[in-house]
């Protein structure tokens, strides 16, 4: 049986969903600070965090990596992203909203039966019997 699978460039990251990553990212950068670590490039999440934080597979991280959306580094077999690429991946993918002019409406057209309705027959008419 086929099975649909959502494919990795079909999965978009909503704006409401990208505040929020950017809020945790912004959590996580604080909590860093009160620890005295200022460079981004030293603050290290794990692959399990990073996809926690965007919320998604593990199959569409590695479609990221595969695709150099997000520098990474591999140590003993394992993943690790600094938050510093993390920021660079939400800025280069960061889309500008720009208001649109509203479009006039169009004049309704004159409302007409659809072709392959049967047209309704008034009581005037009359109803003849069909032959058999």
């Amino acid at each position: 049986m086929k099975r649909y699978t959502q494919k990795p460039q079909e999965q978009l990251l909503s704006l409401n969903r990208l505040r929020e990553v950017e809020r945790k990212l912004d959590l996580i950068a604080k909590e860093f600070q009160q620890k005295k670590i200022l460079d981004p490039e030293k603050i290290v999440l794990d692959h399990f965090e990073f996809m926690d934080l965007f919320k998604i597979s593990r199959r569409t991280s590695q479609y990221w990596r595969a695709q150099s959306k997000i520098r990474y580094s591999l140590i003993g077999g394992r993943i690790y992203f600094s938050l510093a690429d993390i920021q660079q991946l939400l800025q280069q993918n960061r889309v500008s909203v720009v208001q649109r002019p509203q479009l006039e409406k169009r004049p309704q057209l004159a409302q007409r039966p659809h072709r392959f309705l049967k047209p309704v027959r008034s009581e005037n008419q009359s109803q003849e019997p069909r032959p058999p």
